[in-house]
């Protein structure tokens, strides 16, 4: 299942990297593409982004399964685009292999309860239909990354379970975008709020 995810999330990468080149219908930035998602959709983020090399998915798979299903890109259209991503904003998710996040690897932005019975918060075991998988929750994540002099953050839920978010999703959306700005916005010029450019903040 994991496998099936990260294949169909750098599909529509894919998918996004064409019609930005071809026909340009949801007016995005290729060149910064950021994904994400709340527990399954996390750990199929998570994976997909820090699972790099086709022996990493062997701990998960066996090799011809991959082989039979498109290796690590699948076959779910639009070969020849990346399908890389430039961040990852997760929450309650977890990843296969703490030692498959690199240096210099992509910037995350984490939140999680650290009481999370169904996603772990650090490195316990997931019952899967009876099997005990180990994984590595944001906690991990976190240390490993700020350990390699990578870029994240992480906001625990202290003595909450899974997904335990404000209902409005508001103090989840600061924390995310305070994080993800400097990384979103770095290098461009001109004036703050000025969406299209033409150095008149205003409604257009």
């Amino acid at each position: 299942a994991v496998i099936k995810g990260i294949h169909d999330l750098k599909a529509a990468i894919r998918f996004f990297r064409m019609n930005d080149e071809v026909l340009n219908t949801y007016r995005i930035d290729s060149n910064r593409i950021f994904v994400g998602g709340v527990s399954a959709g996390a750990i199929a983020s998570l994976n997909s982004v820090y699972i790099s090399e086709e022996s990493e998915v062997l701990s998960l798979v066996s090799q011809d399964f991959i082989d039979n299903i498109g290796g690590l890109e699948g076959d779910s259209g639009n070969p020849g685009y990346a399908s890389n991503a430039h961040g990852i904003v997760n929450f309650c998710g977890a990843i296969g292999g703490y030692d498959w996040i690199e240096e210099g690897d992509v910037p995350i932005v984490s939140m999680h309860g650290d009481q999370d019975s169904t996603v772990p918060y650090s490195d316990n075991s997931v019952t899967l239909f009876g099997l005990d998988v180990q994984v590595y929750g944001s906690y991990i994540i976190n240390e490993v990354m700020n350990d390699l002099g990578n870029y994240s953050a992480l906001h625990t839920y202290v003595g909450q379970d899974h997904v335990p978010f404000s209902g409005n999703m508001d103090f989840e959306t600061q924390f995310s975008s305070d994080f993800l700005y400097s990384i979103v916005c770095s290098g461009e010029e001109g004036i703050l709020g000025d969406i299209n450019q033409d150095s008149n903040i205003d409604i257009l």
